[in-house]
């Protein structure tokens, strides 16, 4: 039996196991697959060295499993006799890029852009059938998801941007992230750092991690939420909110409000273009209580309820959000 032979049933002997695992085991599978993606570039690619491991995997190993997906991006060049393995695997080509294997429910993207990290950043592993992967490093990782959030507008980032720091706050190289970001995408970083830095005493942080917190709690109830927007406003960073039975109550200000931690907490009853405003503390330089804004928000849910609008439990998460910064 030739060499390439043996090799390839190899690959197939761990694609057998693959497709036995549960689904419980995705990121199990997809480091498997990825695996054997490195070793067939490794052997049959003349640029072996800039394989490396980008997109969700990658943010599926740093936030241990919670991002989920099915989906391999990997930096590499290949070629036409990768390529012809892949296809003896059970990988279809469905683009320039693209390959799919239905039945192991697999699929990869080979991007074309190069990489945009550091190389001394990347980090290497080896899997369980012994192949060596490379990933794109930490810091490099967090920088392409704030990029992403900031210049595509993909709202869904803030919750695995918050995960990442969360979770490795203290490995980040903020000197070396600052650097990369620019305007916008810093200044969301900042906003990041305020947010789950000092959040117990400073205003500023706990708005920011009200805004950020809820931009994720917007993101995730796709279906039947009730918030209708959610934008900043000038300095004050309001969180805009329109609750669906409220419009009849509120006279010239329209149906909507709006919220904010800094430099007190406060509501504010507002038009839809938020063009005027008012609070409705009695003394805005006060603001209100947790217990007047836990009020308030149940006071609408009441009425949602009264109108059999979906989608109310929304507003107990929004009341356990507040209670939580």
């Amino acid at each position: 039996m030739r060499d390439i032979d043996k090799l390839i049933n190899q690959y197939k002997e761990i694609l057998n196991e693959i497709k036995q695992l549960p689904e419980a085991k995705v990121t199990e599978k997809n480091f498997r697959m990825a695996g054997i993606i490195s070793d067939l570039i490794t052997r049959f690619s003349t640029d072996s060295k800039k394989t490396v491991i980008v997109g969700g995997l990658s943010v599926n190993y740093y936030t241990e499993g919670e991002y989920a997906t099915q989906d391999i991006d990997i930096i590499a060049r290949i070629n036409q006799k990768i390529e012809d393995i892949l296809k003896e695997l059970g990988f279809v080509k469905t683009s320039g890029r693209h390959f799919s294997n239905d039945d192991l429910k697999i699929y990869i993207e080979f991007p074309s852009e190069p990489l945009e990290a550091d190389p001394s950043r990347l980090v290497h592993i080896e899997t369980q059938d012994g192949f060596q992967v490379s990933m794109i490093g930490l810091d490099d990782i967090l920088i392409d998801r704030i990029r992403a959030r900031v210049n595509w507008k993909e709202g869904i980032q803030t919750k695995w941007i918050r995960q990442l720091w969360i979770k490795h706050k203290v490995r980040f190289d903020v000197k070396y992230i600052e650097e990369k970001l620019k305007n916008e995408e810093l200044e969301f970083f900042k906003q990041l750092q305020n947010a789950y830095e000092d959040i117990h005493q400073t205003a500023i942080g706990r708005n920011e991690k009200f805004k950020m917190e809820l931009e994720i709690l917007y993101e995730d109830q796709q279906e039947n939420r009730v918030f209708y927007n959610i934008s900043s406003l000038d300095n004050n960073l309001i969180l805009i909110l329109a609750p669906e039975s409220y419009c009849e109550d509120v006279g010239e200000f329209g149906g909507y409000f709006a919220m904010s931690f800094y430099p007190v907490l406060n509501i504010f009853m507002c038009d839809e273009f938020v063009e005027e405003f008012v609070e409705i503390a009695n003394n805005p330089v006060i603001g209100v209580t947790l217990e007047e804004a836990i009020d308030f928000i149940k006071v609408i849910q009441q009425k949602d309820l009264k109108e059999n609008i979906k989608a109310t439990n929304n507003y107990d998460v929004l009341i356990r959000l507040l209670k939580n910064i």
